[in-house]
């Protein structure tokens, strides 16, 4: 769909002559009216609503083009989380708002009224979907990227050491030594023997200055 705003007769005029060329039909606006005399409904709000699919135009307000982007936008994204129903996660959802909120952000997303409210509103609403995307990926890098000790005994010596020479295990303290690996993310641990995770557990935040 497009959208010719027309801000004078002139504009008018030779939008319904090049329409009525490339042989659109007109719905609700006469393409052949050259003296351009129906311009004078909305004025300087005038719209062209361009269809080239069915080859149509139709005339509106530019407020009336809002409210069909917008409900036209709201069927858009309707008909894409259809598509992921059956996975079923909220991340494949939150996945699809976010690149519709990207695809939807250009101008033609929402054309803004005189004092730019409704434009205002429409990236209001793309910047909360942003953040609430934001917000599920940043737990998620969290959880890749906390540390685990491998605790096998309850005592000062209970943690597993990897000792990074000869890649052999040794039992020691929780604080860091050199040569030696005893902090492991999730993925590092169950690389090594999935069976390891059983007994992780996590890095509390003032073991880290240490």
């Amino acid at each position: 769909m497009e959208a010719i705003c027309c801000m004078n007769k002139d504009v008018f005029k030779y939008s319904l002559k090049k329409l009525r060329e490339r042989g659109f039909i007109g719905l609700n606006v006469d393409l052949s009216d050259i003296e351009g005399n129906q311009w004078g409904a909305f004025g300087c709000q005038t719209v062209l609503k361009v269809n080239n699919e069915t080859r149509t135009v139709e005339i509106m307000s530019e407020l009336d083009l809002m409210d069909y982007a917008n409900d036209d936008e709201e069927k858009e994204l309707d008909e894409r989380l259809e598509e992921i129903e059956d996975d079923g996660t909220e991340a494949a959802e939150t996945d699809v708002r976010v690149e519709f909120a990207r695809s939807s952000y250009a101008p033609g997303g929402v054309i803004p009224s005189d004092d730019g409210k409704r434009r205002k509103e429409f990236v209001e609403g793309r910047i909360e979907i942003l953040k609430e995307s934001l917000a599920e990926y940043e737990k998620e890098l969290k959880e890749l990227t906390h540390l685990y000790y491998l605790k096998v005994d309850n005592n000062e010596y209970g943690y597993l050491n990897l000792d990074l020479d000869d890649n052999t295990w040794i039992f020691g303290p929780k604080q860091q030594n050199n040569g030696f690996q005893n902090r492991f993310t999730k993925e590092e641990i169950t690389d090594m023997n999935e069976g390891l995770w059983g007994i992780a557990v996590p890095v509390e935040e003032d073991d880290l200055q240490c």
